[in-house]
């Protein structure tokens, strides 16, 4: 993917304009009617834009993935091993177990969860405050060691909400260097229903806690709590819909609530069913901590464009666009402009 500036400077040392790019392999094997595994491994080069104003979004450019440098400058291992789970049935609950992307579970939306095929922004791509806000337990690349549970309330109706629990490791642990005693554990309901103009929704409820993260302000481990929402609908036969919401109810971060929504329209309308374009607008509340240790403006509002075009069965071509109001909700900035390129292919 290639971005750039088109207001607002980059970090000291780095351009104004960057190419990143990432590979993913996954496979998955199923080992009975009710077991199967599943391996990824990533690789890439580049870490995006660095801009020299603070922002509350995590990324940017979600896309970018460099491993962390040895002592001599170099990467530790050309590729990642980034997920390895074995999933299983046991009656009427499903288990899975291993080295997990948290978010293929959990916080899940239809029309907005994957990097390489819609939003970049990463407030847009996961909740804002597990990931940008760092209150998931995962490491710095997203993944983590855990177990995440799941059942239908009701075990005799398919259709009935599932709930699921996860456990994963949280400081040191997700890198497999500390303890897995106290994970960081997430709770979540799913609810599907067609009640809504007769299509296809879903509603994700959950609430977290991550029992050990940094106070930004004065340094003090402290326990977070929170709660979020993730809601998808399908509007018409080309048009779909989402929201996400959340708000943490105990521990400091730099801030505390945010919400996002767009839509993703598909290219039915002119005549390029395959092609979709989305728009998103996200709006990140300041905590009362940063609140009081700065001058600020309000709050940092993030809007994302983009239109990828399918040009054949296997590459997407995706130009982007992004605006990022009152950064870091300061007023030192005014705003920042992005525009983008991304080249995928898919096989």
């Amino acid at each position: 993917m290639w971005q750039r500036f088109q207001k607002g400077e980059s970090a000291p040392g780095t351009s104004a304009a960057r190419f990143n790019v990432r590979t993913d392999l996954a496979v998955q094997s199923n080992l009975s009617d009710t077991s199967q595994i599943y391996l990824q491994v990533r690789a890439g080069h580049g870490l995006g834009l660095q801009t020299a104003a603070d922002t509350f979004t995590g990324a940017v450019n979600s896309t970018d993935f460099e491993l962390e440098k040895n002592a001599k400058g170099a990467g530790v291992s050309p590729v990642l091993l980034a997920q390895a789970w074995y999933q299983f049935d046991t009656g009427p609950v499903q288990w899975v177990m291993g080295k997990i992307d948290p978010f293929l579970f959990f916080d899940t939306n239809a029309y907005a969860d994957d990097e390489s095929r819609e939003f970049v922004n990463n407030v847009f791509v996961h909740n804002a405050l597990l990931d940008s806000g760092s209150d998931a337990g995962v490491d710095a690349y997203g993944f983590s060691p855990g177990v995440v549970v799941s059942g239908h309330l009701n075990a005799s109706n398919a259709r009935s909400p599932v709930v699921r629990l996860g456990l994963f490791g949280h400081g040191h642990g997700p890198s497999f260097s500390g303890s897995l005693n106290q994970p960081f554990s997430i709770l979540q309901i799913q609810f599907d229903s067609d009640a809504f103009l007769r299509r296809h929704g879903r509603c994700e409820w959950y609430v977290w806690r991550n029992p050990q993260l940094e106070n930004p302000f004065n340094g003090q481990w402290e326990a977070q709590i929170g709660a979020g929402l993730s809601l998808s609908q399908s509007l018409t036969d080309s048009l779909g819909g989402f929201v996400r919401a959340g708000r943490r109810f105990q521990g400091t971060g730099v801030f505390n609530r945010f919400v996002t929504l767009g839509l993703r329209q598909t290219g039915l309308l002119w005549g390029r069913e395959q092609d979709v374009a989305g728009l998103a607008l996200g709006v990140l509340n300041p905590s009362e901590g940063y609140r009081a240790s700065r001058q600020l403006a309000g709050n940092e509002k993030n809007v994302e464009l983009f239109y990828d075009w399918r040009v054949n069965e296997h590459m997407e071509i995706t130009p982007n666009v992004q605006w990022i109001g009152n950064p870091a909700a300061s007023n030192a900035v005014d705003h920042l402009n992005f525009v983008g390129l991304r080249a995928a292919y898919f096989f």
